[in-house]
């Protein structure tokens, strides 16, 4: 999904690298994870023969709704005004760990209302069954009611992303590379949208290959620890970068129906020919 490879680029840019000198990381846990017998609704042709795949584990037992509003403002420079838009995502997930993203685009000057005739993406990630469905909706021709699938292995090794720990420690943190210095300061904890987040500000050094500073990337990013998702992520610096917000957030758990394609829908595996 558009807007969720974007966050794993701006808000994790840096939190992906920094690991304090001397400083010994714990590793990540692995489970294995099982998915459910196939069944009609999951036929057994669906799934990978590759067992061993990894991935990362689902966050479970904390049910909720929102929307996600990652905004651009691109600058065109002399006479030209500068174009605000936003990738709008209706996000959700249950319990059990499954997520549901709807998404579209709207650009300042030109409405485009997701509920009005105009079609939006929709993607479930059923990580109970390790399973990824994507299709459009609304659509007019029954031609259209297609829905593509792709599907992991049944047995699949698990493990934590890291992002409690990276979040939860709020140290300072610094490490090099050959082109990067990166930068972690704590910013402790706040309340946004009715919830508890940790935060911190990250600043990322490019260099060149002297080693020389040539440009520098700063943001701040606040992270939930209820609900293992990130709520805002903002520009700090000269160089801008995407602005994330998490808004609207409703506790509870989404109906069932809504993690598997619309009655009518056409599943075809997404590695089929002419796909």
């Amino acid at each position: 999904m558009m807007c969720l490879k974007i966050m794993a680029t701006t808000g994790l840019m840096i939190l992906g690298l920094a690991v304090s000198h001397g400083q010994e990381v714990e590793k990540p846990k692995v489970v294995v994870d099982e998915a459910p017998p196939p069944s009609e609704r999951f036929p057994a042709a669906w799934y990978s023969a590759q067992d061993g795949q990894s991935t990362t584990a689902p966050v479970v037992g904390s049910p909720y709704t929102a929307t996600m509003l990652l905004k651009t403002v691109t600058e065109f420079g002399g006479d030209k005004p500068a174009i605000a838009s936003k990738i709008v995502t209706r996000m959700m997930r249950d319990s059990a760990g499954r997520t549901r993203t709807e998404e579209w685009m709207e650009v300042e000057g030109y409405p485009n209302p997701p509920l009005a005739g105009k079609s939006y993406q929709i993607e479930v990630n059923d990580t109970v069954q390790h399973c990824f469905f994507r299709w459009t909706e609304p659509v007019e021709q029954a031609k259209d009611k297609v829905a593509t699938v792709n599907c992991l292995s049944r047995h699949l090794s698990r493990q934590d992303d890291g992002m409690t720990a990276k979040m939860s420690r709020q140290v300072p943190e610094i490490t090099h590379d050959k082109f990067t210095t990166a930068k972690v300061e704590p910013l402790g904890e706040r309340q946004i949208e009715g919830l508890k987040v940790l935060g911190v500000r990250q600043t990322a050094t490019d260099l060149d290959s002297s080693g020389n500073p040539i440009r520098e990337r700063e943001m701040e990013v606040w992270w939930s620890p209820e609900l293992q998702e990130i709520v805002l992520t903002r520009s700090l610096g000269k160089l801008q970068v995407p602005t994330l917000e998490l808004k609207d957030v409703k506790r509870g758990e989404p109906a069932a129906v809504l993690f598997y394609p619309p009655a009518g829908f056409k599943i075809v595996r997404g590695d089929e020919p002419g796909r």
